[in-house]
């Protein structure tokens, strides 16, 4: 993708996050390199916060991180074999908890659709671990999963408001 399309590309293309920039050649590399990259890439950005980019406006780490929380979320609802041990040993979860945090109050409005991205996408691929054994299952509930999730359910109507939205333009590309 180029640079020129903001988080508004995000929301009519969600696809658009694949791009060169936005993420590695993910068609070059087997499910192991892919859950490796997407560690590193997840990882670094809820260790560094990028909360002066929420608040600033800029969104290049966002997303960049909703690209490879997109892509975990793909490999995890793969038909085949879920990399669900891979993810964990990763250190994968505890990073999709934080991740599934609101968007701060003084979020930009630039940022706030990435971040309910971001909340979407790890809830989806937290669902998906959770969907495993209870040795999966139990690292996802010591990493702090179930109080997120309340968090979310009670303050979380901006991340319905986007889910609607996502669903809405999926309905709309199929159609096409």
């Amino acid at each position: 993708r180029s640079g020129s399309g903001g988080p508004s590309s995000l929301l009519e293309d969600p696809r658009a996050l694949e791009g060169e920039e936005a993420s590695p050649r993910w068609d070059e590399m087997g499910v192991a390199e892919q859950v490796a990259q997407c560690a590193i890439r997840t990882i670094d950005y809820v260790r560094h916060g990028r909360h002066e980019e929420r608040v600033s406006g800029g969104v290049a780490a966002t997303e960049r991180c909703v690209g490879c929380v997109r892509r975990l979320r793909r490999l995890l609802t793969a038909p085949e074999e879920a990399p669900i041990d891979a993810v964990i040993q990763a250190g994968l979860v505890p990073a999709l908890v934080e991740l599934l945090a609101l968007p701060p109050p003084e979020c930009s409005s630039h940022a706030r659709p990435l971040l309910l991205a971001l909340n979407l996408e790890s809830s989806h691929a937290l669902a998906s671990v959770t969907a495993g054994t209870p040795r999966q299952v139990r690292s996802a509930v010591e990493s702090g999963v179930l109080p997120r999730l309340l968090e979310l359910l009670r303050g979380g109507a901006g991340m319905q408001q986007h889910q609607h939205q996502h669903q809405h333009q999926r309905q709309r590309q199929r159609q096409r």
